[in-house]
């Protein structure tokens, strides 16, 4: 369904429903039985042709490495490497069907080995935009254009490179992180757009031999990982599909048009016509919406771990008796002894749990009770902004327990000001007394 908002736009509803969760896979390993119970039978084998493959793979990628982009050699090299790693590429084009005028080629990101099976067709240059040694930028394929002295510089430098003919032509990937490019295309950034008034656009599909369930990249995922799984699975097919080349609306004074086609409005269109390609949509997500869909995955995982820890480690105290309350808080005062930054309200909780002050100093120095405690302190700056209770009986049992807590911190606190300041005092007397005896 969709509707135009106030400033005329068209708004696809289904299309605002879809979160990163849709655009990027969540789980690397399939879901049915069938391919779940032979992955499992193929794992051994997979194994052993996966470190035959490293190996190999290795030596010829090096090979590749020492030779031109335009070398016919380095071609064949470099497509005998990735068959060897089990990536096999399919050209739907050709690239020779291709205006040779338009040097910037854009493609969706699927895999952290796009650029190589792009590569391998045609020869191109792909910017890097992480500060990395020389040595593994060369290895990787990518090639400083001055993206660590900013967006600017790095624009001109394209420019430059995108004018000079003898130059292989440059490969950008506009959405700026991984997906898995069955569901929708992440907003373009415009940096690729800036840089050329005409793009190439490529479509990559990829599919696995016998285990299609067996995703290439996960949310979160790190790309030596990918990789490995490349090298695990039989085979992996990537298909490379060329569009015809976009170029950019300018304004021509003979036929009356005064403005041209803004930054925004070319590479909105170009995501428009890539996606209609590919059957899916062009989202507003962005990659900054990517990475924190990842940190937020990469937190709820730990919390799930730690859950399973400290279940099991109340099993195990569970099987040596229940822990007494009175023996609860002697704990938690033991520990807030050791750790005065924290909470005692957080640190009796935190032992309500683990039922054991061992795991909650590990705990507590692995940092994982220090948002508890700063939102504690939250709370008492702010009482006001408490969120009302709903389960009465429940809440108001925490609720009395946090105050209670926090009384005794407070009296604690009073307790050792007055003794410090106690001891001040008594040391003033014994130097004052020291003084009057040497003046005597």
């Amino acid at each position: 369904m969709a509707t135009r908002d106030g400033n005329g736009n068209t708004v696809d509803h289904d299309v605002a429903r879809l979160r990163v969760e849709d655009l990027c896979t969540v789980e690397r390993y399939p879901k049915t039985f069938f391919q779940s119970y032979l992955l499992m039978l193929y794992t051994p084998v997979g194994f052993v042709v996966g470190l035959i493959r490293f190996f190999i793979g290795l030596h010829l990628f090096f090979v590749a490495c020492l030779l031109r982009k335009t070398n016919w050699l380095r071609s064949v090299v470099l497509r005998a490497t990735m068959f060897v790693l089990g990536l096999h590429v399919v050209n739907t084009g050709p690239a020779k069907h291709w205006d040779r005028k338009t040097r910037m080629i854009v493609s969706n990101h699927v895999t952290p080995l796009d650029h190589l099976a792009i590569d391998l067709i045609e020869p191109c240059l792909l910017p890097s935009s992480w500060e990395i040694p020389g040595f593994l930028r060369w290895v990787l394929g990518y090639t400083d254009m001055g993206a660590g002295n900013g967006r600017e510089c790095l624009v001109q430098t394209i420019r430059r490179k995108c004018r000079d003919v003898t130059q292989p032509p440059i490969l950008a990937f506009p959405e700026g992180a991984v997906t898995s490019g069955k569901r929708g295309l992440l907003k373009f950034s415009t940096w690729p757009f800036e840089a050329a008034d005409s793009v190439q656009p490529v479509i990559l599909k990829i599919n696995r031999l016998f285990f299609t369930d067996l995703a290439p990249s996960t949310l979160g995922s790190i790309w030596w990982h990918d990789i490995l799984y490349f090298i695990f699975a039989p085979m992996t097919i990537v298909s490379i599909h060329w569009l015809p080349p976009v170029h950019r609306k300018l304004a021509k004074e003979g036929a009356g048009d005064r403005v041209d086609e803004t930054i925004v409005e070319y590479t909105n269109r170009v995501a428009k016509v890539m996606a209609e390609y590919s059957g899916f949509a062009a989202t507003n997500l962005t990659c900054e919406d990517v990475v924190d869909a990842a940190h937020q995955r990469q937190a709820q995982l730990e919390r799930e771990r730690e859950e399973r820890e400290l279940a099991a480690s109340n099993k195990s105290h569970r099987k040596g008796g229940k822990v007494s309350t009175i023996q609860l808080d002697e704990w938690a005062m033991r520990v807030k002894q050791a750790f005065p930054q924290i909470r005692i309200h957080v640190i009796r909780e935190d032992l309500q749990r683990t039922q054991s002050p061992q795991t909650t100093e590990d705990r507590i120095k692995a940092g994982r009770l220090d948002t508890a405690s700063k939102n504690v302190d939250i709370r008492l700056s702010h009482p006001s902004s408490s969120a009302p209770l709903k389960n009465a009986p429940a809440d108001f049992r925490a609720l009395y327990d946090e105050r209670k807590w926090t009384m005794i911190e407070r009296n604690r606190e009073k307790y050792l000001e007055r003794l410090s300041q106690a001891t001040y005092f008594d040391d003033d007397d014994d130097d004052s007394i020291l003084d009057e005896e040497v003046h005597l």
